[in-house]
């Protein structure tokens, strides 16, 4: 992944992150859902293994990042923990016999939000919302992945997909665009496979 495609990836993420992490930061945009029933939240899980290395041509090893905006963290906020995590596919070392091996990289993160940012305010969030668009970059909407899914096209040809699957939230980038709706629905399918888009209704869609 080129340095100025990962720079963007990880400042866009760790916005997106800050801002969950705020008291009061999921509030917007509201969704009236008072009148629907509470939902099970989805437990604390890591994003080892949800993907893998065949998922990311080009790499060899899978590892969590530690340290920084990226590490394995709890933090409390409005009465519950937020746990992320992200993990880094890695290419090969050079050896004597390939010194200047391709150097693609991929990334996902997960976030495990508490009851309180995903119904904040009486009213089902959508987290994705956190999220600022990448520069010079276009967004796709994907219908029929988790509770709600996009992925976008950058400048230099690589993708980034953003998945919310009830209160958790996942984001992955890779430098191949083909394969991105993949990836989310094979993550959507694991973490729940009977969350979807209803749970959280569409601004202006609801009664």
């Amino acid at each position: 992944m080129r340095v100025k495609r990962w720079a963007s990836f990880i400042l866009v993420a760790a916005l997106g992150c800050a801002t969950l992490l705020a008291p009061g930061a999921a509030a917007k945009p509201k969704t009236a859902t008072k009148h629907l029933p509470a939902l099970k939240m989805l437990p604390d899980v890591g994003c080892q293994g949800l993907l893998t290395i065949s998922d990311f041509p080009g790499t060899v090893t899978e590892s969590t990042l530690a340290g920084g905006a990226f590490s394995s963290a709890e933090e409390g906020k409005l009465g519950g923990p937020g746990f992320f995590t992200t993990c880094q596919f890695d290419p090969p070392e050079p050896t004597e016999s390939d010194p200047e091996p391709d150097q693609k990289v991929g990334a996902d993160e997960l976030g495990v939000e508490p009851r309180s940012e995903f119904e904040a305010a009486g009213r089902r969030q959508d987290l994705l919302y956190a999220f600022p668009s990448l520069p010079e970059s276009t967004r796709y909407q994907l219908h029929g992945i988790g509770t709600r899914a996009y992925f976008v096209i950058d400048s230099e040809g690589g993708a980034e997909g953003y998945l919310q699957v009830r209160n958790d939230v996942f984001l992955v980038a890779r430098e191949e665009v083909g394969g991105i709706r993949g990836l989310l629905a094979i993550v959507a399918s694991e973490l729940c496979k009977s969350c979807n888009e209803a749970e959280i209704p569409q601004p202006g869609k609801h009664k």
